[in-house]
């Protein structure tokens, strides 16, 4: 029985021996961020995210947030298409930096289902919100944008 718990134990404490042992010569091959690494037995591949983790980290887009501008209802667009064709109507006037309410209640489910896609990655790009209203209808309002 003792023999077994050594033959379960014995590769886990050899694994942590030569880690430890070999630990700047790991160390050192993981800053250059290395890609693929083949041994004896074995192979290893490290994707790249840590390094594109690292850069959209640096080159974070955002800028300091604006002094929030206060719209009244009235300067809210709101859009109500029939077809996903429509969608380019409701990127460009939340490019312009309006509050767009966004009424699906005339399109198919499969062309409602589009529209919100797209509108939840024109949101998630531009760091807007996106409120729901009821269940077709939704509010984007853009990045430093206050509703009154």
């Amino acid at each position: 029985m003792v023999l077994s718990y050594l033959r379960v134990l014995i590769w886990p404490a050899l694994v942590l021996a030569l880690g430890v042992a070999y630990r700047s010569t790991i160390r050192n091959l993981l800053k250059v961020r290395l890609t693929q690494i083949d041994g004896a037995g074995f192979s290893a591949k490290f994707e790249k995210v840590a390094q594109d983790a690292e850069r959209v980290v640096e080159e974070d887009p955002r800028q300091p947030a604006p002094a929030l501008r206060k719209l009244k209802r009235r300067d809210i667009v709101k859009i109500s298409p029939k077809t996903y064709d429509e969608a380019r109507t409701v990127g460009e006037a939340f490019r312009e930096g309006k509050p767009v309410f966004l009424d699906l209640t005339q399109m198919t489910d499969y062309d409602a289902k589009r529209l919100v896609d797209f509108a939840a990655g024109l949101i998630f790009s531009a760091h807007g919100s996106i409120d729901r209203v009821t269940n077709r209808q939704f509010l984007l309002i853009p990045y430093g944008i206050s509703l009154d």
